[in-house]
């Protein structure tokens, strides 16, 4: 019994965890294009590179 209750335990935790990883994976790629904000790509630091790109 205790094997069979303890199953679906891990699964969740798996599952979690995955959830947990797809949230990084999004928020990295939020912080990696939120600087296509007009005001950011004129005035931050990226300015010149992304000038530099078109």
């Amino acid at each position: 019994m205790s094997v069979e209750t303890h199953q679906p335990k891990k699964k969740r935790i798996r599952r979690v965890k995955q959830e947990l990883d797809y949230l990084r994976r999004e928020s990295k790629d939020w912080r990696m294009n939120w600087p296509n904000c007009i005001q950011f790509r004129q005035t931050g630091p990226l300015a010149r590179f992304l000038s530099g790109l078109e």
